[in-house]
């Protein structure tokens, strides 16, 4: 039997421990393209109209302004042949594009729980656990268990929060961050842990459904970068950010005010030419 002395100190390392938790960051990466900002839009138009300017006509071009030609020195009264012009073919594949364009149309999915919505930006898992006694928001996670990696016990989380049938990849061996954080003393007590220390490993959702185990998640979203900011714990949240890929938010305004302050002066100064 150990002495009181080595018994309280026994206590004390033990206390001193942290759990080691391994949490997935599991994100659908955006299936569309954002539309332009406002900035964008204006360099495409630019490149356009510069393409517009310079570029050679296509074998197409160039038939349907010899068919226009064409047209244009027909003598009245001539036979009326019925041929297809280049001007028919455009307007066929115009209505072609039409018809693809209105049986492709997408609705929105505006559900937070479906991974469907916002498919213009990636979104990430986030689900509704009990720690302690509140209910939060976070990444699915779990203790680690002797003999896994850290990886496996992240993998592991996603399993046990959402069920198997979710196909995805875990990016790395490595965890993309770190965070930390005391336990409550009543904790601190019950489970021998001075506190958690959580690893978050990035994964990449692929396919399939998830159904959510009730023991464990309260409830579950699909969220975007902003609404994971607003959502997890401060401190999580600030360790977690650098991790993510985040296009830096610029004031478009200066610069569209230069190229409409430009495209005013090269209008006087056309107008100024032509008298």
């Amino acid at each position: 039997m150990l002495a009181p002395k080595k018994l309280m100190g026994f206590g004390l390392r033990r206390m001193s421990s942290w759990q080691l938790i391994g949490s997935a960051v599991l994100e659908r990466k955006a299936v569309t393209v954002k539309k332009f900002s406002a900035l964008e839009k204006v360099y495409y138009d630019i490149l356009s109209q510069t393409e517009d300017e310079n570029s050679l006509l296509s074998d197409f071009e160039l038939r349907a302004r010899a068919e226009k030609k064409s047209r244009e020195k027909k003598k009245e009264g001539s036979a009326q042949v019925k041929i297809q012009l280049a001007e028919d073919l455009l307007a066929d594949w115009k209505q072609e594009a039409e018809r693809i364009k209105a049986k492709l149309s997408y609705t929105p999915v505006t559900d937070v729980r479906s991974h469907e919505r916002c498919l213009d930006q990636p979104v990430t898992l986030l689900v509704k656990q009990k720690i302690g006694n509140d209910s939060l928001w976070c990444f699915p996670e779990s203790a680690h268990k002797r003999g896994e990696t850290l990886r496996q016990t992240a993998e592991r989380a996603i399993s046990e929060a959402v069920g198997d049938k979710l196909q995805y990849v875990t990016l790395g061996n490595a965890p993309c961050a770190a965070y930390s954080y005391k336990y409550p003393k009543q904790v601190q007590e019950s489970t021998g842990f001075h506190g958690a220390k959580i690893f978050f490993f990035r994964a990449r959702y692929q396919k399939g459904d998830l159904v959510c185990n009730k023991k464990i998640v309260e409830d579950h979203m699909w969220a975007t970068f902003d609404e994971v900011m607003e959502n997890l714990p401060a401190k999580m949240a600030k360790a977690v950010r650098p991790s993510f890929f985040v296009p830096p938010v610029v004031d478009f305004t200066p610069f569209l005010d230069a190229i409409s302050d430009r495209d005013e002066l090269e209008r006087l100064d056309v107008a100024f030419k032509n008298g």
